[in-house]
């Protein structure tokens, strides 16, 4: 399917995001003017914290700033300086969850407060998390420097969220659809060092991959109400924002987010807080449904696990089937092939 480019009713971003961009060539004053001239930035914006700047000026700012700079790792470098606390009710919801997991799950169920132009998922699997930068727009030659951007952030905010675990690896690998040509030996070097984890590129999606039992532990800041109190701020915000998650998308993440059981609409509109005939009529005016939804999201998730080695009757436990005949009959209904022969086909 072909991208779209950023709309222009997309969400204007705080300036204190040019500031993390101008913090990257502090000992090239000439630079920083030239780059707020050529996005007609006013200096003063980057000092005011209540002024925004539009995608429109970010991307001209960045343009200049990439057309002047010989650097492929820009992007890593500014992820590093962006910490919890920018995100602002987002980032204190974070902060106060139970886990990481939890911490997570606020990440994507509120993405649209992030900075990010990509589209965030959580897939929830038996022994691993992956948090997936699905692409939403167009970007041009900015998406290499988005997607290092926000890979870089979420292990900065990782790392806040569990201070005293800084030095240690809080995932398990990174991979990106990034051309490996791209960056230098030590480049790479640098970013896998900083992440402190396997860094792969020219792959078929980029994600996180993080183990489940880590994601599981008590944070050291967690507090249940003050978690509520900012998600509804969250959700208070979100509603403000011309930027909207369609319904489908909705369960869609709830779906993605499910562990250990088959999701049923029931379910699903509790956790969304409308009723099933609602959930249909809404899905109808999407041109869609919840079994064409659910199969979908189950056959990706079937789909990489497969691909990973997984046994096929842990898959089929991992993903709530009683037992391997009913998980294989499924995956031959979405895929039009049994697991065997499906890997088979692609490796051919």
């Amino acid at each position: 399917m072909a991208l779209t480019k950023v709309p222009s009713n997309h969400q204007h971003h705080p300036s204190l995001v040019i500031k993390h961009y101008l913090d990257l060539m502090t000992d090239n004053p000439t630079l920083q003017r030239h780059c707020l001239k050529a996005a007609n930035i006013p200096k003063n914006a980057i000092v005011d914290p209540f002024a925004k700047v539009s995608p429109t000026e970010e991307f001209a700012f960045l343009h200049h700033l990439l057309s002047n700079t010989k650097s492929n790792t820009l992007g890593f470098e500014a992820g590093k300086n962006f910490h919890v606390n920018c995100h602002e009710h987002l980032g204190f919801a974070a902060l106060s969850s139970n886990t990481p997991l939890d911490a997570l799950k606020s990440l994507v169920n509120f993405s649209d407060l992030t900075y990010s132009f990509f589209s965030l998922k959580l897939i929830i699997e038996n022994t691993s998390v992956r948090l997936i930068f699905e692409d939403q727009y167009d970007l041009g030659e900015l998406r290499s420097f988005y997607l290092l951007r926000d890979i870089a952030f979420t292990i900065t905010a990782g790392r806040e969220l569990i201070p005293q675990r800084q030095n240690l690896a809080l995932c398990h690998s990174i991979t990106l659809t990034l051309e490996s040509g791209l960056f230098s030996a030590v480049e790479k070097q640098r970013m896998e060092g900083f992440f402190k984890c396997p860094l792969y590129f020219d792959g078929d999606e980029n994600h996180i991959q993080y183990s489940r039992e880590a994601l599981d532990n008590l944070l050291p800041q967690a507090n249940s109400l003050m978690h509520k109190l900012f998600n509804k701020r969250c959700e208070d915000e979100l509603s403000k924002h011309p930027k909207q998650s369609t319904f489908s998308q909705q369960v869609r993440l709830c779906i993605q987010q499910s562990t250990g059981k088959i999701p049923t609409l029931g379910g699903i509109c509790r956790q969304l807080n409308t009723s099933t005939r609602t959930a249909h009529r809404k899905l109808q005016d999407e041109k869609t449904g919840f079994k064409e939804l659910l199969s979908d999201e189950l056959s990706k998730i079937a789909i990489h696990q497969l691909k990973t080695g997984t046994p096929i009757k842990l898959i089929a436990s991992d993903m709530g089937y009683s037992d391997t005949s009913s998980f294989i009959s499924a995956f031959k209904r979405w895929t039009g092939s049994p697991p065997g022969e499906y890997l088979r086909q692609k490796q051919c």
